[in-house]
């Protein structure tokens, strides 16, 4: 494995290094990074320390931190779906509009 990705990194730096495109650099600079990560998360994985230097994250796959995160921007994080909580939740108000049908869920019913 970490043979495969060493040929790979030599192949994105002379790919890099012929791009003419000031974006085809980036893609390749960043394809070359993301090789790095997976280098440094096989050669961490074999010695059996932990090279990133994070916490540990649960068999989610996502830290608590993160989870927490998606759940305040509306997501929902992993197999469970994190049950809404008491606070969260806004009573639902409608007003009676004109027509009788306005006044949707959509910001843009009015």
């Amino acid at each position: 494995m970490k043979q495969q990705i060493i040929a790979e990194l030599k192949q994105e730096l002379h790919r890099m290094e012929v791009s003419s495109q000031p974006h085809e650099f980036e893609k390749h600079l960043y394809a070359m990074e993301r090789l790095i990560g997976l280098l440094k998360q096989d050669t961490g994985s074999a010695s059996g320390i932990s090279v990133s230097g994070e916490k540990e994250k649960p068999s989610s796959g996502m830290s608590v931190q993160d989870r927490e995160m998606l759940r305040m921007m509306g997501g929902r994080a992993g197999k469970q779906q994190d049950a809404p909580r008491q606070a969260d939740q806004l009573p639902a108000e409608t007003l009676d509009t004109d027509d009788g049908f306005g006044n949707g869920d959509s910001l843009f019913e009015f």
